[in-house]
């Protein structure tokens, strides 16, 4: 049951989202491959949780603790502290499903609430996984023999195919 929702706004941390998606928007070369074409993805491309389908910029979900959640809502997400063992490495995560993000919400506050974000995420050029990638710091790169194309911007793991099937 919800039982309160909080709008969260940081200018600073929105003067370097918007940064983030302009650079991203006019990197040479970066056409973004739009994820509507996966099989499994029906729920997070169509309606309104897509702000920008031609950089995959989507409402997602990012389970949590209250305390994580005010660092967060403060200072932004940082993947240079994610752990390596997660299962698509280290990075931040998030879920078009409220339930799934729900599972990371396991310590409640202090008043015995638990804490999920709705958050808006570039997810950009994303490597449609069907494995683990733990232990990785960064996505695979775009093109295995070409390094100069750079990494890809994400790890998307469609629903039912990723981790042999069992994520």
């Amino acid at each position: 049951m919800v039982r309160h929702v909080e709008r969260v706004e940081n200018w600073a941390l929105w003067q370097e989202y918007t940064t983030s998606k302009r650079n991203m928007m006019h990197k040479p070369g970066h056409a973004v491959p739009r994820l509507d074409g996966k099989a499994n993805v029906s729920r997070l491309v169509n309606g309104e949780r897509v702000i920008d389908p031609s950089i995959n910029e989507y409402w997602l979900w990012h389970g949590t603790n209250a305390e994580t959640a005010d660092i967060i809502c403060k200072q932004g997400l940082d993947d240079r502290v994610a752990s390596l063992g997660g299962l698509y490495g280290a990075g931040c995560y998030f879920a078009d499903a409220f339930c799934k993000a729900n599972q990371y919400a396991e310590k409640p506050n202090a008043r015995g609430q638990h804490c999920v974000l709705f958050c808006r995420v570039l997810v950009g050029h994303a490597y449609c996984t069907d494995r683990h990638h733990q232990n990785e710091r960064h996505p695979p790169l775009k093109h295995a023999s070409d390094a100069t194309q750079g990494f890809h911007d994400s790890i998307f793991a469609e629903i039912g195919v990723a981790n042999g099937g069992s994520q």
